[in-house]
Order: C-alpha cells, then sequence, then structure tokens
C-alpha cells in the first residue's frame, strides 16, 4: 500500500530535525571544551610538596672554559711573577693561566721539578697556572700565521712551514731577541697565533703580568660570556671605547680571533718591514678597538678592575665591602 503523502512529509522533517540536533550537540560540546581548557589555562593550580627525585632536572649549561695566554720571551719571568701567580688562585675554577714560553728556562727553578713531573707544586703556584714550553723557532713560525688568519694552518711543528712564511718567521725570531717588548703588539692575534693550545677552551683573554687577579669567578659575567663576542675590562674609562691590554676576552671562534685581520700594519708585507727595520708601535689596543668596530663582533667594555693610571677625565670611585675592594 502506499503511504499517505502527509505522513512521508512528517517523516522527513522528524529527520532533519534530528541532524540538526546531532550537528547542535557537537558544536555545544566544542564550546564546552575550549571553555574548559582556557579556564583551567587561567586558573594557578596549587600544587603540594614534590618528592625530590621525582622529575627530571634540566642539566646547567655547560660552563665556559676561560684561557689567559701571556706569550713571554726571553730566560727569565719577571720579578714579581709570583706575586702574580699568588693571585691567580682567586680565579680558580674560572680561568686557566696559560704562559706560553720562547725558552724553557724561564720556568721558575723551584717550579720545575712539578712541572715535568707533575709532583707538589710550591706553594705560589696554584694548579691553574700552566706552563707551555714553545721554543724559539717554533714560537716565531708561530707568530708567521698573522697576516692569514683565515689560511689552513698546516704546519704543526718546527720542521714544517712553506716558503713563502719563512723569511717572516726569521724577522719575528730575531725581532724578539732585540726588542721582547714588541711581543705586545700581537695580543690581539693570540687566537690565531696558538691556536692549538687553545682549542679546549670556549674563550680565550689576552693579559698582563704586572697585574692582580681577583675573584674571576664573580668578575666572570655568564650574560658576557654567552652573549658578546669580545669583552674588555677597563678602568673608568669605557667612554674611550679601548680594547684594554689588561683583560680582554674572546670567544673562541674563527670569525672572532680573526677579527684583528682589519689592522693594516697586520698585513704580512708590512709586518715584515717593521720587524727587519725594527719600527714597532707600543701597543695594538687603539688599532685593535677601531678593528673591533669595523667586524661585525659583539663588543662590550666594562668596568671591572683598579689601575694606577689616571688620565685627564677619568672620574674614579671605589668602596669597600666584606674585606673586598669594588669598583664603580
Amino acid at each position: 500500500p502506499k503511504m499517505p503523502r502527509s505522513l512521508g512529509f512528517r517523516s522527513r522533517r522528524k529527520r532533519r530535525s534530528n541532524r540538526l540536533a546531532k550537528v547542535a550537540a557537537v558544536i555545544v560540546g566544542a564550546y564546552a571544551l575550549f571553555a574548559l581548557y582556557f579556564y583551567y589555562r587561567a586558573t594557578p593550580i596549587e600544587r603540594g610538596p614534590t618528592l625530590r627525585g621525582n622529575k627530571a632536572q634540566k642539566p646547567p649549561p655547560p660552563r665556559a672554559r676561560v684561557a689567559l695566554a701571556l706569550p713571554y720571551v726571553g730566560p727569565r719571568l719577571p720579578p714579581f711573577f709570583k706575586a702574580f701567580a699568588r693571585s691567580c688562585r682567586n680565579a680558580e675554577g674560572a680561568v686557566d693561566v696559560l704562559l706560553l714560553l720562547s725558552d724553557p728556562r724561564a720556568v721558575p727553578v723551584e717550579a720545575r721539578t712539578s712541572v715535568h713531573h707533575h709532583t707538589d707544586r710550591p706553594p705560589w703556584l696554584p694548579n691553574n697556572v700552566k706552563f707551555v714550553e714553545v721554543g724559539a723557532n717554533r714560537f716565531a713560525r708561530l707568530h708567521a700565521r698573522i697576516p692569514y688568519p683565515r689560511a689552513r694552518q698546516i704546519y704543526p711543528g718546527d720542521d714544517v712551514i712553506d716558503d713563502e712564511r719563512e723569511p717572516l718567521a726569521a724577522a719575528l725570531r730575531d725581532a724578539f731577541v732585540r726588542n721582547p717588548r714588541q711581543l705586545v703588539e700581537f695580543k690581539p692575534a693570540i687566537g690565531v697565533v696558538f691556536q692549538e693550545y687553545l682549542k679546549n677552551y670556549t674563550h680565550w683573554a689576552f693579559g698582563d703580568f704586572d697585574v692582580l687577579m681577583g675573584n674571576m669567578n664573580a668578575f666572570l659575567d655568564a650574560d658576557e660570556l654567552e652573549n658578546f663576542d669580545v669583552v674588555s675590562y677597563g678602568f673608568g674609562d669605557s667612554w674611550r671605547a679601548y680594547a684594554r691590554g689588561q683583560w680582554t676576552h674572546h670567544k673562541n671562534m674563527a670569525f672572532v680571533n680573526a677579527a684583528y685581520a682589519h689592522c693594516p700594519f697586520f698585513g704580512a708585507a708590512k709586518l715584515e718591514r717593521r720587524m727587519t727595520t725594527g719600527a714597532h708601535y707600543e701597543s695594538a689596543e687603539g688599532c685593535y678597538s677601531q678593528a673591533l668596530a669595523a667586524s661585525h663582533v659583539r663588543f662590550k667594555i666594562v668596568t671591572r678592575h683598579f689601575s694606577d693610571a689616571t688620565q685627564k677625565g677619568d672620574r674614579d670611585a671605589a668602596y669597600l665591602a666584606e674585606g673586598e675592594g669594588r669598583r664603580c
């Protein structure tokens, strides 16, 4: 029998209303879930005490390893070296002091046994002061790398060096004997010259012997080590924008180590001519500061040390706190 027309219409309308009801239920349910989600996101949850070890802790970031590299030419260290070495104990755990010696005789007599045979050190010599006996020939040949900061260094020893660099190495060797102070010109190039000795460090610094080391664990700022490529410690004259020779540390990265290449007097021809004629600068700080400005490194100058050097325009402020001298 054929279904009445009115009855079929009512059946279709009922099915349509059921579908609409289902769609409405899905929309309302989704809205309720979103509302609950945002409600719990916005409501602070009071957590009870947690047991130690029930949640894995993130490992701390690796600690920066900083090497203060101090090249030295001559058979005897300065008379104040022991005072400097003793003060380096304040930097244990933060800084290793690498004494890169052209002459092995420069190692103090009372320290030679401990250096060569790893026995007990004298009281004035902390564990973070390390003597590296480079040798006069290798010392000069390593400095012959200066005009080629981005070249692949292929000579690990004294015997293998290309003919192009041998005349410069000979000129440097004679210049160091004639005037050891000339070595201070090459501080900015330490990261390239002594790269083999610095490979296990994240940062390297150049500095001086005639200083007393403070608490470097407090001075070395984690933000500066991570977010800046070069950081120099001044004594209240930051407005001069100088990379101070007493302490300037660098990230041990190729483009940072090669920043000195913007100094024109580090070119091969000019460098060899200056070494053979005896012309030299007292310091490369000025040129290197300009080189850092011309390069793409992140450079920062902060006031972190005292100095007896005063010049017109300096404003010194210091105070004592907890038995320590502090600088503003």
